[in-house]
């Protein structure tokens, strides 16, 4: 039996490869359902978590707004709070912003609001610290931004809520 080789006891997976490119695609379209599959199954048990903390009933006015303000000063009031900004997302920061600021209140309350508190409106710098922070905590989190680019896109959000549907 001289120039025969014994094959090594892996020989089984050695004549499976390379698959052809039926079997390939076979194969990788049955890794992409399992994976999709799993990540359906994620996103559920995601979203039933979110559902389960309950997000805040809109703010359709400054003093529920401010109401809201004073229970973020319970930590877990405030953690549902994170959770809920962290889902949102988008493009850039000041996008990300503006769709969180939309989760707890409207454009009409967001244009009686500017950061200093200026002519008649109410200063979000001293009034909404608890949002301001919980802003900065997701948007830092998000874009690796700093706390003074999120109060620049803050007030240009603030500036521009009249403009848009629903503002004065």
């Amino acid at each position: 039996k001289e120039g025969t080789q014994e094959r090594p006891s892996s020989s089984k997976n050695k004549d499976q490869y390379p698959l052809s490119e039926a079997a390939f695609q076979r194969k990788m379209v049955k890794l992409l359902l399992d994976s999709k599959s799993e990540i359906r199954k994620n996103n559920r048990q995601h979203a039933e978590n979110l559902y389960n903390r309950g997000a805040p009933a809109k703010c359709t006015t400054i003093e529920q707004l401010l109401q809201f303000e004073k229970k973020l000063d319970n930590q877990e009031e405030y953690n549902k709070l994170i959770d809920l900004f962290m889902t949102v997302g988008g493009k850039d920061l000041r996008l990300v912003i503006r769709r969180m600021l939309q989760l707890i209140t409207t454009n009409e309350v967001l244009s009686c609001i500017n950061w200093d508190g200026n002519g008649d409106k109410i200063s979000f710098n001293k009034k909404l610290k608890n949002i301001f922070q919980a802003l900065v905590a997701c948007a830092s989190q998000k874009f690796k931004t700093t706390q003074e680019n999120v109060k620049t896109k803050l007030q240009l959000v603030l500036k521009d809520a009249p403009d848009r549907e629903g503002g004065l």
